[in-house]
């Protein structure tokens, strides 16, 4: 039956030679090297990032299958399972990868439609693990994305329900073949929650706004801390103060900040009134002694003190605080080291979508 369905497929594969076309079905299609696709695939990575690329990638693959399986469908093959195992053939047709079917049970209701679906099988040779492996080699989790999209949008067109197919092993990952999965999703029993968002319906053009917005908000988070740096170092060279220095902060990011030393001791502070500052530094306090939080002391280690950039979440307020160090020494004396505070004020009045966009990233 698979050779009569293959020849069947053959039948309606049509390659002109006048006009350098080639037809399945009235479809036309295209050929071109699997390391093409190898190099996009890399650049995907690279531009939207291994996670945005897997949905991508998945989602292509399905509207292949879904495309694919309806033109199946109107070949009007005897049974649902003759139609599954074209799937398979023109996934071998095409050159994606080599199909071994272990398992297929369907069940189906009385009036003959599908109930549900389980399959097992391998993907021999994919063309999507040789070349993921080509260009970053081995990984930790499964790479053939565009497959288990394929095979998922297909065999969900074939059996008009959701049918979610997972890798389990992967030549990506260094096994010697990619055995894949595939139920329909209520048999999953919730196991493939986490990988159904790479599903939605998400256009490429939304996917790339999402990207310039990103790039956008990078570029203008750099133009801001330029400028903030250049600010301060014509504050220090001029040899203003410390106040001086917090004014131009405050004035630039329009987030009030202290200035204190290692340990806690205020220089200066701007954007706060004496009693909202006095509000803080107890709040503060109180935080310190609550979670015992240490002060800088030279023999604890680097992660056990204030002396890395953390974010603070006190009773009124939360606070960003970064070290300032001098001179590049890691203990410092108590004049030679000063730390920076970023306090914002837990209250109703405040707008969070007025903060900077690079501080809002960090919450």
């Amino acid at each position: 039956m698979a050779l009569a369905n293959k020849q069947l497929l053959y039948d309606h594969l049509t390659v002109s030679d006048e006009n350098g076309t080639i037809h399945m079905n009235d479809d036309r299609m295209i050929v071109i090297s699997s390391s093409a696709f190898g190099t996009l695939r890399k650049d995907l990575i690279e531009n939207l990032g291994t996670d945005r690329m897997k949905g991508f990638l998945i989602r292509y693959g399905w509207d292949l299958g879904v495309k694919d399986a309806k033109k199946v469908i109107e070949m009007n093959l005897p049974t649902v399972e003759d139609i599954v195992t074209m799937g398979t053939i023109l996934h071998m047709i095409k050159g994606h990868t080599g199909v071994q079917t272990d398992l297929l049970n369907i069940e189906f209701y009385q009036d003959g439609k599908v109930k549900s679906i389980h399959m097992e099988g391998a993907w021999v040779s994919s063309y999507e693990a040789h070349e993921h492996v080509c260009g970053f080699g081995h990984t930790e989790s499964p790479v053939c994305h565009t497959l288990i999209g394929y095979a998922s949008g297909y065999l969900s067109t074939v059996c008009n329900q959701r049918v979610i197919v997972k890798e389990l092993t992967c030549a990506g990952m260094g096994h010697t073949e990619c055995r894949y999965l595939a139920k329909s999703l209520e048999l999953w029993d919730g196991e493939v929650n986490d990988i159904l968002r790479y599903y939605e319906d998400t256009p490429i053009v939304i996917e790339l706004e999402m990207t310039y917005e990103k790039l956008l908000e990078e570029r203008n988070t750099l133009s801001r801390i330029s400028s903030i740096h250049k600010k301060l170092t014509e504050e220090i060279l001029n040899g203003n103060d410390l106040q001086s220095i917090a004014d131009v902060v405050y004035d630039t990011t329009g987030i009030s900040l202290i200035i204190e030393d290692v340990n806690f001791r205020s220089y200066a502070y701007s954007g706060l009134t004496p009693e909202c500052f006095q509000e803080v530094n107890d709040d503060f306090q109180d935080y310190i002694q609550r979670f015992k939080k240490p002060v800088h002391e030279p023999e604890r280690m680097e992660n056990e003190s204030f002396l890395l950039t953390s974010k603070i979440n006190a009773k009124c307020h939360f606070r960003l605080i970064t070290p300032i160090f001098i001179r590049k020494k890691y203990r410092v004396t108590v004049h030679s080291s000063i730390s920076m505070w970023m306090i914002i004020r837990r209250s109703t009045s405040l707008r969070w979508n007025r903060l900077p966009p690079y501080v809002r990233s960090i919450y």
